[in-house]
């Protein structure tokens, strides 16, 4: 691996939550209804982490994330 790849650390990462929906009685799965909330939490390894906030800013947020590695990568070599 060349040093301009190594020099480059990020592991970008896109979590959408949702909650356990409490069963109603006479429903036969053994198994929680997972319910989305609305919000989506963007990490990466070199610190960005936004926290819970509406998917649709999170989305955006992780293209312009991508496209800053992108030209970080291009940039180095």
């Amino acid at each position: 691996m060349s040093d301009a790849r190594r020099a480059v650390r990020h592991n970008l990462r896109f979590e959408n939550h949702s909650t356990a929906v409490v069963q109603e009685e006479g429903q036969t799965r053994p198994w929680p209804v997972r319910v989305p909330t609305g919000e989506t939490t963007v990490t990466c390894a070199c610190g960005l982490d936004t926290g819970a906030i509406p998917t649709d800013n999170a989305r955006m947020l992780y293209e312009q994330h991508r496209y800053l590695i992108r030209d970080e990568i291009a940039a180095n070599g």
